[in-house]
């Protein structure tokens, strides 16, 4: 009804492509994140979230966090 089944540039999404997203939001826009909690949350490891989900993160995304201005 939303139509939301395609993403802007007409790929599919699927639930684990949310879920995916859903984590990523989390570390950049968390605050202070307890990787051990979402990683449990999400029922995955810390390594997991570490090697794939924060990899596509660059250091310019949390500067916000390394000057202590949380939004």
């Amino acid at each position: 009804m939303a139509n939301l089944k395609a993403g802007p540039h007409g790929v599919n999404r699927t639930l684990y492509g949310l879920r995916c997203a859903a984590i990523t939001l989390r570390l950049i826009y968390g605050g202070k994140i307890d990787l051990l909690a979402l990683a449990r949350n999400a029922q995955t490891s810390v390594e997991m979230i570490e090697n794939f989900y924060a990899s596509t993160l660059s250091p310019e995304m949390n500067i916000a966090l390394v000057h202590g201005r949380l939004q």
